[in-house]
């Protein structure tokens, strides 16, 4: 059997298949129900006092990062980083020709 005529047997099959009938006034239950009760289909919303405070508290978190990047870094040594520079181990080329 080739992929083509399993393709249509596949096909043939779903041809005999009715779709389900569905109640045609179920929506304008539904709706009547939820007008009914009060409650208007309206999108939730948070609270414009939220919203402020999530728009500070971006804002002071890219403050920091700003600053935090412009802030000199002192430079502290151990005392093993001051023997390798005394022993000239703190470069990084140690696969060099020069010996």
């Amino acid at each position: 059997m080739n992929k083509e005529q399993w393709i249509e047997d596949i096909l043939s099959t779903s041809r005999h298949i009715r779709p389900v009938e569905a109640n045609p006034f179920l929506a304008t239950r539904v709706e009547a129900a939820l007008q009914k009760a009060g409650k208007a289909a309206s999108p939730a919303r948070l609270p414009l006092r939220w919203v402020w405070l999530s728009a500070a508290f971006m804002a002071a978190l890219v403050l920091l990062n700003v600053l935090a990047w412009n802030r000199p870094v002192k430079e502290q040594r151990t005392g093993i980083q001051s023997v390798m520079q005394e022993y000239g181990l703190d470069s990084h080329v140690f696969y060099s020709g020069d010996f």
